[in-house]
């Protein structure tokens, strides 16, 4: 029965998008809570001119590279402190992320404690004219110091490619006319198949 075989595939998309989403939560969990990481990013300045800023950056991939061996990180993954761009895992060229700590989006993560915000982000890369969405999960970093009560806000954000969330629709889809949606608990529409 077609109704039937559209309900399995239906339910395999929602299993798939889950266990996905469960598997970068968990990274955002590990990463904003690790207190290794929050000694690094709330005691040093991050100053790109002193010596302590590189060995900051060189223990962050080290933690990083141990998290995501041997597969690698979904996406990008950068730390914000006090609004300001700090450190990033995988790449960042593009000046839309190094300018997030200026963006309502950014300020909106800040006032959450610990829960984790999706988002989504359109970039167009300046050099290369190439388009991307993103969908972009949101946290501030938890300080089990209270090093927020002296005015330290830090984030850390992933940058997941919208491309492998629709290729969990497409690689269980079988039509091309489909049209799948994800949406927020408020309704916004946050990815759409049919949308370029």
């Amino acid at each position: 029965n077609a109704g039937q075989s559209l309900q399995a595939s239906l339910e395999q998309m929602g299993k798939n998008l889950d266990y996905q989403l469960r598997l970068y939560k968990k990274y955002m969990d590990v990463i904003g809570t690790s207190e290794e990481i929050q000694s690094l990013i709330f005691q040093n300045s991050f100053d790109p001119w002193k010596v302590e800023t590189m060995i900051a950056n060189n223990s962050l991939d080290n933690i990083m590279n141990s998290l995501f061996f041997p597969d690698g990180p979904p996406g990008m993954i950068a730390l914000y402190k006090n609004s300001k761009f700090l450190y990033a895992f995988k790449s960042i060229s593009v000046s839309t992320f190094k300018e997030l700590g200026n963006t309502e989006m950014y300020q909106a993560d800040m006032l959450s404690e610990g829960g984790i915000n999706v988002h989504t982000l359109f970039t167009v890369n300046s050099d290369t004219g190439l388009k991307h969405n993103y969908f972009v999960m949101g946290r501030r970093l938890l300080d089990r110091d209270k090093r927020d009560e002296h005015g330290f806000n830090a984030g850390v954000y992933l940058f997941i490619d919208e491309k492998y969330i629709s290729d969990i629709f497409t690689t269980t889809s079988s039509k091309q006319t489909d049209s799948e949606m994800i949406t927020n608990t408020s309704g916004k529409i946050l990815f759409n198949s049919n949308f370029n």
